[in-house]
Order: structure tokens, then sequence, then C-alpha cells
């Protein structure tokens, strides 16, 4: 019997090999788990239902039956080891191995939901006795005898004894998503292999990590920066604690440092040393928004010399199709690499997003040190969901976390700080001077004070809430500029950082750098963009930037004068740190200003963080007090009692949550005690949890989005050679690429696209790319004014 018939030539794949080499890549995933033969068990019967004529039928060509093959194999696993003789936690085993099965293709299903019943255990009934008996007998022998997986349940139960879960549901059914993250790359590589005709097994991709002589590259570069002065002294102080905080274990650590204290090389230090004295296997670099990862990841590849292993993950550039053959085609990002810079929307939906296209990398975070930087901007929603799963990930998986911020919010989690004393290093760092101005701007008004502080020969960074305000200012300062006889730089792609610096030096004195930065441009473009601002900066030539929230935070830029919408004083703070960076002038000027157009009414969050900031600016005696520890939280706690109504990530259809969901699922379980027939005695206490309804529910970002590839600078070329033939390990290389040359667009955006015929897709990759036309060098991805209206940050 074959598992998989290859279409290009016809080649099949027998049953048993896959099975066999599935179970083997997921022992091997499995082994710092101390889950190998959980793991290997879950492997091997992952695909018992093919084991039948019909389904052979259709895998051959010569039948149209497609039997429900991951269901089979979960009914097995529960008619063998699930009954009122075995033990709780044989029972547990159980229906964990039997779950991880049944969603191998779909994800993990409900098992039960609001009406009472369990879908989960309706599948598993629902197939009929002939397939079962078939797929069974085929099994034993072909693949596996009774007695071998007999043997491999028993050392499974005393493995999952020994991992020593406590008795929350929730941790359970993250185990669950672990596991089934193992077993879904695993039948996926091996699917993609044999599609290729590659050794699933062939290790020579791989780099082993070595994080000391990585610590070397980066101590030895961070030596090379300026050491006179009290700003340099005092990034040296915070580099040394976070260096000597690395020979601590695991665990959950918080780094509270003023924006310019140079978190980046001194948290990439404190991971260092944690891999290397704990044994981890990777480093995670998680940010909010892709600009910071942008400039950070170009910092961290500088300062560990291009060390190969890096991944920067900015987007799923694969689209996440479910179809089990296209998915056998093509390939999803793995997180294969030993340093890893993506977002925390990846993080997120790893954990909790319906379908497997995300849920395949989660394993990879295990045995991980993970930085989390700006987690000030972690969604209220998710707070809960994200505090129980670092938890999990650090009590259970050997994860050492950090948290990194300048406005350092209170989740409740039980942490060690890095900094000794929070409250002088901020008094130390104070660079900025705030002047709140609470009256109505209208976007007119806002040119005209911005166009005056560039004739008084400042540059100005302005940034705002939304993707319209930001359009709508940065047209009508370059107008008002014109008018005033200020030449408008053009930039020239594709210049190196010595040209544009020359370009810079030759520009006369009414020449003007007017740029405008949002989401709509490629990673690649802001970087371009940044890049000449940077520049500008340096050359002392006049800059007026207007750009989104994507800049306020890790961007390092530094100008004498900042204007902010206003919003949450974190973000305001963060805004701050774009201001007199490096210490230029005794104090850079922070005005924060109320735009009248701004429309919020789709960010509750930023409308409620605008709310709380103006009462506490009303009533704060003196303004430069915004930028303290104290006032930091302050207003977190005034943003308590509103976060506290969503931070358990509310589903008001089933008058529930996603935590309750997710663990006890209390709602359900009352429906099913009412139910005349209640399954809850078929299954587990510790499984009873909605998986694929909080799934479907979970979105980080509420509007979805798709995403697409520029034809931006070297965009174009990726786009040719996507569409030319290639290998697997070419296609590895131009997707990952790819990802610098993409833009996430919001469905009404996409769709609006599609229908002008502005996106085609290239063949079997299944990635979607955007036509020249549509694409332009001042905006990034055209738009209506309706569509930008309704765009968030």
């Amino acid at each position: 019997m074959i598992a998989h018939k290859r279409e290009s030539d016809g080649k099949e794949q027998a049953w048993k090999e896959h099975s066999r080499n599935v179970s083997k890549l997921c022992f091997l995933s499995a082994e710092k788990l101390n889950l190998s033969t959980l793991a290997k068990l879950i492997g091997l019967l992952h695909d018992f239902g093919k084991g039948i004529s019909d389904f052979q039928g259709y895998l051959q060509g010569t039948g149209s039956k497609h039997p429900n093959h991951a269901a089979l194999g979960a009914l097995y696993v529960q008619q063998r080891w699930w009954d009122p003789g075995k033990t709780l936690k044989e029972r547990q085993t159980a229906q964990l191995i039997s779950l991880c099965i049944y969603g191998h293709h779909a994800g993990l299903p409900d098992c039960l939901d609001i009406s009472g019943t369990s879908p989960y255990l309706n599948g598993l009934h629902s197939q009929p006795d002939n397939y079962y008996m078939e797929a069974m007998a085929n099994f034993y022998s072909e693949v596996a005898s009774a007695e071998e997986l007999d043997k491999l349940f028993a050392e499974a139960c005393k493995e999952l004894e020994k991992f020593g879960l406590d008795k929350y549901s929730f941790q359970w059914g993250m185990l669950a998503r672990l596991m089934l993250s193992i077993l879904v790359d695993a039948d996926r590589w091996d699917s993609a292999c044999f599609e290729y005709d590659a050794d699933p097994f062939d290790t020579s991709q791989d780099t082993h990590p070595d994080w000391k002589n990585l610590l070397i590259k980066l101590e030895t570069y961070v030596e090379g920066f300026p050491k006179e002065g009290e700003l340099a002294r005092i990034r040296r102080d915070i580099s040394e604690w976070c260096r000597a905080a690395g020979e601590y274990g695991p665990g959950i650590y918080t780094l509270s440092v003023p924006t310019g204290g140079g978190k980046t090389y001194s948290s990439m230090k404190f991971a260092l040393a944690q891999a290397k004295k704990n044994g981890q296997q990777r480093i995670f670099y998680f940010i909010p928004m892709n600009t910071i990862l942008d400039q950070n990841s170009r910092d961290i590849r500088d300062a560990l010399a291009d060390y190969p292993s890096i991944l920067e993950h900015h987007s799923n550039v694969v689209l996440e199709n479910e179809v089990e053959e296209e998915n056998y085609r093509r390939l999803t990002e793995r997180w294969d690499c030993n340093i890893i810079l993506t977002s925390l929307v990846q993080f997120l939906d790893t954990l909790f997003k319906k379908g497997n296209g995300k849920v395949r990398r989660m394993y990879r975070l295990a045995n991980s040190v993970l930085i989390f930087d700006e987690i000030q901007a972690l969604p209220k929603k998710c707070r809960e969901l994200f505090k129980k799963a670092i938890q999990f990930l650090v009590q259970y998986c050997n994860c050492t976390v950090l948290l990194c911020t300048a406005t350092q919010p209170n989740l409740g989690l039980e942490s060690n700080e890095l900094v000794p004393d929070v409250k002088s290093l901020y008094q130390k760092l104070k660079r900025v001077v705030y002047m709140p101005q609470l009256e109505m701007h209208t976007y007119q008004e806002a040119t005209g004070d911005i166009a005056a502080f560039i004739q008084e020969g400042k540059s100005v960074l302005t940034i705002v809430n939304t993707k319209d305000a930001a359009w709508n200012v940065f047209q009508g300062i370059s107008e008002q500029l014109k008018i005033l006889n200020y030449s408008l730089v053009e930039i020239q792609q594709g210049l190196s950082e010595e040209a544009i610096e020359k370009c810079a030096a030759k520009s006369t004195e009414n020449e003007i750098l007017c740029v405008h930065l949002s989401t709509l441009m490629c990673p690649m473009h802001r970087k371009e963009i940044l890049c000449w601002v940077k520049s500008w900066l340096k050359k002392k030539k006049l800059v007026c930037c207007i750009s989104t929230a994507l800049i306020e935070a890790g961007i390092n830029v530094s100008f004498p004068v900042v204007i902010r919408s206003l919003a949450g004083i974190p973000s305001m703070i963060q805004a701050a740190g774009r201001c007199n960076r490096n210490c230029e002038e005794k104090m850079g000027t922070v005005y924060l200003w109320n735009l009248a157009d701004e429309r919020l009414g789709r960010l509750p969050d930023i409308q409620k963080g605008k709310e709380l900031s103006m009462n506490l600016l009303s009533n704060m005696e003196h303004p430069d007090e915004m930028g303290s520890p104290e006032m930091i939280k302050k207003y977190f706690a005034k943003e308590e009692e509103y976060t506290q109504k969503v931070e358990k990530f509310p589903y008001k259809e089933w008058n529930s949550d996603l935590i309750t969901m997710l663990s006890a699922n209390s709602e359900c379980r009352n429906a099913a005690n009412d139910s005349g027939d209640s399954p809850l005695p078929h299954l587990s206490k510790r499984f009873c949890q909605s998986f694929r309804t909080a799934g479907a529910a979970f979105q980080v970002i509420d509007q979805k989005t798709k995403s697409v590839i520029v034809p931006y600078g070297r965009g174009k070329e990726l786009i040719e050679k996507l569409t030319d033939r290639h290998t697997l390990w070419e296609e590895i290389k131009y997707l990952k690429e790819a990802q610098q040359y993409s833009v996430n667009l919001f469905d009404h955006v996409f769709e609006r696209l599609a229908k002008e015929g502005a996106l085609h897709s290239l063949g079997e990759t299944g990635v979607v790319v955007l036509k020249e036309e549509y694409y332009d060098a001042w905006a990034g991805v055209k738009t209506t004014p309706q569509e930008m209206m309704e765009l968030i940050i």
C-alpha cells in the first residue's frame, strides 16, 4: 500500500516508508522534551486510515472516495487504549495521541461545543466499521504490530508522567498543540521531500550553534563602540548587567531600559550567554512592528559577522492552504534556523491560530531563548493567552523569556529585573522635554506648524496613529514646502550608504528630504527610506518624515523635534526615543498634538489610550513627569480596568472567552451536563477544550490580511526566479528573501486589487504577486482614498 503518488512521474511512496519516516522525524524532534516515544507513536499511527482500499484507489487515481483517514487513526487509539479498565493517566495519554492524529490536517478539533456535544467524538464514531477493521488488519501486516504499538504506548505513558504537567487544562491543551506541531512538521517535511526526491534526514543544510563563538563576536563588535561620554558609559553598564544575567538558569526576566539605552545588543548578549549556559538550541527575537525588525536584524547580522543561520520571518509569503495535496507540493516556513527574528503576531498565531499552517512551527520554540522587544505593544486582548503560553514554555520546555521595553507593563508574572535601579537609570537618560498642546489641530494647521519648524532649520519627525493621517499630512507638507520654494529630494533606489551620504553632502540649503512611511511599503522599501533619513540627518541636512507608529519604537533615528499625535503614554514615550537620541543637543523637544481629523473608531486600544493620556496630562503639574517610571505605572494602573475587560480574549458568541475555551471550558461543560446523552464520561477532564472554535476566533489584528510580493528593487528578480524551474532548496531560499519584498494587505484591499487584475499567482508556490503599475515609490501599494481611511496602523 502507498501513502503518496507523485504527479510529476507517477512514483509511489510506500505507506510503511512514510509512516516510519514520520515516526522517526517525530522521535528526533521530541528528544529534547523527553517525549520522544510519545511523538514516535503519534507519527507511526498518523496515517493509519490510509490502509483501506477506497483510500488507496483515491491515491492511485482509480477511485473518487476520499475517506477521513485522520479520524480512522484517532479512532484506533481511542478504541485500543481508552476504556474504563485503563488508569486516568492512560486515558489522558490516549486522548492526547488521538487528538493529534485527528487534527494532523485540519487542526485540533472541538472536544466540546456550546451545544454540549463533542464534534471530536462524533467525528470518531462516524467512521464505518468495515473501514476501521480493514485499516487495522492492513496496518498490522504492513506497518507495525499490535505488540509494538502497545509497548510504545506504555513507554509514552511513563514519559508523560515524568513530564509533570500540572492539573490545569490550559497546559494540557498547550502540550497537545506542541505534539501536533511535531507531527504536522514531520508529515509535511517527509511529504515535501518525497515530492522533490530529497532525503528527509539530510542534515547537510543544518548548522549547529556555537554560542560561545557568537558571544565573543558580539562582545568584540560592541567593544568598538564609542567609550567617551555619560551615554556610552550607561550603555556599557546595561550591557554588562545583561551579560552577567546570562549565567542564570531558564526563567522569565525583564529589561526596563529607556529608549536609546542599547537594548538590542544587550538583550542579544543576554540571549547568547543564556543559550550557551543552558544548552538551548535557538534564539528568537520577537517584535511588534516589522520596521523594528528591518533595523534590528541588520544590526544583529552586522554584530554576528553575517552568521548564516539567521532567519528574518516577517510574514507568510506562502499562503496557508489546508488542502492536503497542495501542502505536499510546497513548503511553509519551518523556523529551521538558530536565530529567528520575527513578529509578535507570528508568535501568537503559532500558539493559538486555527489550522496547521502556523502550528507546525510551535515545537521550534522549545529549548530556546525568547526575547520580546517592545512588549508594551502586546495587544490587550492577548495578554492572558501570552502569559499562560510563556509560563508553559518556561516551566516545561526549557525556555528563557526576556521582556524588553522602555515602558514596562505590569503583566502579573513572576520575573527578575536585570536593571539594579530602574528609577535612577531613567533620570540619567533624560534627553527631551515634553510640550503637550491639547487643543485641536486640523491636518492643515499641522502642516503649517511643521513647515514653521523647518523654516527655523530644524528637522521634524511626525508620528500619527493611522495610515490615512500619515498620507494626508505628508501630502499637505509636501505642497507647503514647494510653496515655500523648497526642493524635494527624490530617493534613488539601490544606492550604497556611502553614495547616499555623498548625495546628502552635495545637497543645497533649499533641498529637503521629505518622506512618508507606512506598512503599505515592503520592508526593503522602508529600509531604503530610513537609510536616506539617517544619512541626511548624519550630514545635518533638513529632513521631514511623516510616519505611522511603525517608527516610534526601536528605530535608530534622532531628530531635534518630534511631534506625536495623542495616544497612550507608553506610545508617546516611545516616540520621544526618536528625539535627541544620542544627546546631540542638551534637550530635544517632543510636541504632543490632538489631531482633529484622525479617526480612531477602528482602533479602540489607541482611542482608550488617548483618553487616559488626556486625563493624566490635564492633571500633571510638570509635563516632564511623563517620561518617568512612576508615570508609566500610573498610566498602566488607570488602564487596568479597561484591560481586565478584554485581556482573556472575549468570545461573545458563546458568552465566554478564549482562556476559558482553551482550559476548563465551563460553559460547554455545563451544556454537556444538561444534555440527555453527555459526552463527558468519554472525555478526559483535561481535554474538554474547544480548540477549533477558539482558533477560528483568534485574531491578533482584527482585520485579516493576505501577503503579496511587490515588484520593488530585487523583488522583480525574485518573482522571475520563482516563476522559473528551481530546486527545493532554491525555493526555500527565494521565499525567505521574498519576505523582504512583501506587503500584507487587508482583505478588502486584496479583493479590490484582485478584481482589477492587479494580482497574479506564481504556480505551485502559492504566492501572490502585485503588478508593477500598482506600486508607488512615495506611497507603496496604491489604495483608494476610501480604503486608506479604513486602514489601521
